[in-house]
């Protein structure tokens, strides 16, 4: 009876159905970011916050950047791997893409992918006109750029639609202006988007050609490679979690190809203001003004400006004077306190009314190859400015020492002349000396030729300025 009992125990027991084996569901597996646009072949993925002893599934994904119009497949890098870190190589013009889960359930869910592109070195692309190979000395010769002149051009064919093209460019020890960068036959967009990381880059609307340029008369600063970032691959600008604006204040800048801030030799100059974060709790709102330099204080304008954007290429025309403003605002009406910066293009010497001789010839150092000369006692007419103003020349230093011109207000001139240039003496640009007068009150502004010590003609003049009381 004892062993009956016992065998119909364990038939039920054999009859019951199996315990199924349960997984916990596991967090996406999140992988740090290494340097998005890396000049060097290897780059290194870590997993963020791992724990020790997990095992992990990595895959990968890689295409060249400018083939690359959707995901391509992903394929296995590691399997069921303890490992947190995933060097890998690539070579110029790669992007490559890597995501991760907990190893054991293939219900988990894949994490954020995180993408590097390797950008493509300027000095690796057909270059066109005028340019040099600018390499800086502290980096003993391994960093290279391309100085790109007037009519020069670098191109990198075969870019996608959809994606965002991105130039990386260095300061030089020379006068120089920010490139210019776009597609063949489309405009140059004026705004510059905050992609992976810090960099900056355009929207590429229609593909083709990408081209980078100088505009106006000076060089661009070296050009240090290109990378195209596909429309697949996710942008993630810094974020912040703030609510409150102190501590958010915007500071817009403008970009000097000279020693003084307040010059601008562009027509299109760059401004940056360091808004890398996207804060959703607030916006960024910017103003412009714009008006002749010897004119009346113009009224502000609202430019919008994208979500993502970090810096935008404004319009001024030589002989006018460009300010911005810029503060944060929240819809409960909290905003920061405004933040201004200005800068004017200086007017060309043959736009500027000449009483006396004007005496105009070629010059090769000029920036429009001529400059003028005022003869003995005449003067370039400037108008009637506003109190504070600061008027001044911009000439060439020559061996022979001329007449040297002089800022004058209602007929007198100021007790002190300053000066400063373009940048330091440099084979790529020559040196342009930038003299100015200030003074506390307004009046009608010129500048003269005062035939001292010689009754001979001035010094070559290619540019005059004046920089109002309210923009300084």
């Amino acid at each position: 009876m004892r062993r009956l009992v016992l065998a119909w125990a364990a038939a039920a027991l054999l009859s019951l159905p199996a315990p199924s084996v349960a997984y916990a569901a596991a967090a996406p597996v999140q992988l740090d970011q290494p340097p998005a646009f890396p000049w060097k072949a290897k780059s290194t993925f870590f997993v963020a916050d791992a724990v020790p002893g997990t095992a992990y599934d990595v895959e990968i994904n890689r295409s060249p950047m400018v083939a690359a119009a959707q995901s391509p497949d992903w394929t296995p890098l590691t399997t069921g791997s303890t490992a947190v870190r995933y060097p890998i190589r690539l070579r110029p013009g790669t992007v490559a893409c890597l995501r991760a889960r907990v190893s054991g359930d293939p219900a988990n869910e894949w994490g954020e992918q995180r993408c590097v592109v390797r950008p493509v070195l300027a000095t690796k692309l057909t270059v066109r006109g005028p340019h040099a190979t600018y390499v800086a000395p502290r980096w003993r010769g391994r960093f290279n750029g391309v100085v790109l002149y007037p009519g020069g051009r670098l191109a990198l064919p075969g870019v996608p639609s959809g994606g965002h093209l991105v130039l990386r460019y260095t300061s030089g020890p020379f006068t120089a202006t920010a490139p210019h960068w776009g597609i063949a036959g489309q405009p140059e967009p004026d705004e510059s988007l905050t992609l992976i990381g810090y960099e900056l880059g355009h929207e590429v609307a229609v593909g083709g050609r990408a081209l980078v340029w100088a505009a106006d008369a000076l060089p661009t600063l070296p050009v240090h490679d290109l990378a195209v970032l596909p429309s697949w691959v996710p942008r993630t600008p810094r974020t912040a979690d703030g609510w409150s604006l102190q501590g958010n204040e915007v500071y817009p800048d403008f970009y000097s190809e000279s020693r003084n801030s307040l010059l601008t030799f562009t027509r299109r100059p760059m401004l940056s203001w360091g808004h890398e974060e996207d804060n959703p709790s607030f916006t960024l709102r910017l103003q412009v003004a714009r008006g002749p330099m010897a004119g009346s204080r113009p009224p502000w304008v609202d430019r919008p400006v994208s979500r993502f954007a970090s810096q935008l290429r404004l319009r001024v025309r030589p002989g006018q004077v460009l300010c911005v403003r810029a503060r944060n605002e929240r819809i409960d009406g909290e905003v920061t306190v405004w933040h201004r910066t200005c800068v004017v293009h200086p007017a060309d010497d043959s736009q500027v009314r000449v009483v006396g001789r004007r005496l105009r010839a070629a010059d090769p150092l000029s920036v429009d190859g001529r400059s003028t000369r005022l003869g003995a006692g005449s003067r370039f007419v400037l108008g009637r400015v506003g109190p504070h103003p600061l008027i001044g020349v911009v000439s060439y230093p020559r061996p022979a020492w001329p007449n040297l011109a002089e800022e004058t207000l209602d007929g007198r001139a100021a007790h002190w002349r300053s000066g400063s240039a373009t940048g330091v003496e440099s084979p790529l640009y020559p040196r342009a000396d930038l003299w100015w007068s200030t003074f506390r009150r307004g009046g009608k502004a010129a500048i003269r030729n005062p035939a001292t010590p010689w009754p001979e003609p001035s010094e070559r003049i290619s540019g005059v300025y004046v920089v109002p009381g309210w923009a300084r």
